[in-house]
């Protein structure tokens, strides 16, 4: 038996709707996993053990998905609060999040085509899950933040420390929604990439239409907008082409939706955040090119 792999019990599925499975009682199942609990996991995969012997059959019935980025195959863990749960969110080997792998689909697609030879690229706020793999493809790979501890450059997207034209690729996920002047940041960062450069800059799409905040909020990481899918039209006003890649490109094993009820977010702690129906939300990569 593979390592990574649990698809012995691909065929275990839940009983009930995916939007039921954390009711109270005897269908309540993993919310989160801590690190203690994540190497007990890790271990009995390595062991090949049936997931009915795992800590109190947390992860029992659930259905099985591949991870893009390190191959396992099993049961994706819950992630979140109680009251707002994202469901088969995290990969249980590499701990990759479904933004993680859309990404990552992403990206394999984009290197597909894109010659990285001889070039320099930049990433800011790097996710160790997708650092790894631009790392290697680019000659120059530089990192970027505002906590400077354990990357190349402290920098504000708002007033890059960098010359006109001094990389050809630039990724930030989930960085532009923390930034109040973001057109001064999407100036920035058209002005340190060469002609033919690539930026790529997800961020979370929570509905239709960009609701900007009056002030950063605590119980959202900061967040000074809920970004909508009109959010890429900020882009397209600054790049020459703009491509959005989305959930429904790749294939459905991956898991690369974003499972979680809008609706029941709490509204005390998060006013300005709109509400959403609907269970299930597509998650988009916007790949900008000058």
């Amino acid at each position: 038996m593979n390592m990574r792999s649990l698809a012995s019990i691909s065929d275990l599925m839940l009983e009930v709707p995916r939007n039921q499975r954390h009711a109270d009682g005897g269908e309540a199942l993993l919310s989160r996993v801590g690190p203690s609990l994540m190497l007990h996991l890790k271990r009995s995969i390595r062991r090949g053990l049936r997931l009915a012997r795992l800590p109190g059959a947390l992860l029992a019935k659930r259905a099985a998905f591949s991870c893009p980025i390190c191959s396992y195959t099993g049961p994706f863990i819950d992630t979140g609060p109680t009251n707002c749960r994202m469901v088969d969110d995290q990969c249980l080997w590499c701990g990759a999040l479904s933004r993680h792998r859309l990404q990552y689909c992403a990206l394999a697609e984009f290197f597909r085509t894109y010659d990285c030879r001889g070039k320099a690229a930049i990433h800011f706020a790097p996710e160790i899950h997708l650092s790894r793999y631009i790392r290697r493809r680019f000659t120059i790979y530089h990192t970027a933040d505002l906590n400077p501890q354990g990357v190349d450059f402290f920098a504000d997207l708002r007033d890059l420390p960098f010359g006109d034209r001094s990389y050809d690729f630039l990724y930030a996920s989930h960085v532009l929604e923390h930034i109040d002047d973001d057109q001064r940041a999407l100036s920035e960062i058209r002005r340190v990439l060469r002609p033919g450069g690539v930026a790529i800059l997800p961020v979370p799409i929570i509905g239709a239409k960009t609701v900007e905040y009056p002030y950063p909020s605590p119980a959202e990481a900061f967040h000074v907008r809920a970004p909508g899918v009109d959010y890429f039209d900020r882009y397209a006003a600054t790049f020459n082409h703009v491509e959005v890649k989305s959930s429904q490109d790749y294939p459905a094993n991956l898991q690369l939706y974003i499972y979680e009820n809008r609706a029941s977010f709490p509204q005390e702690a998060m006013p300005f955040r709109p509400v959403v129906e609907g269970y299930k939300h597509l998650d988009y990569v916007p790949i900008c090119r000058l």
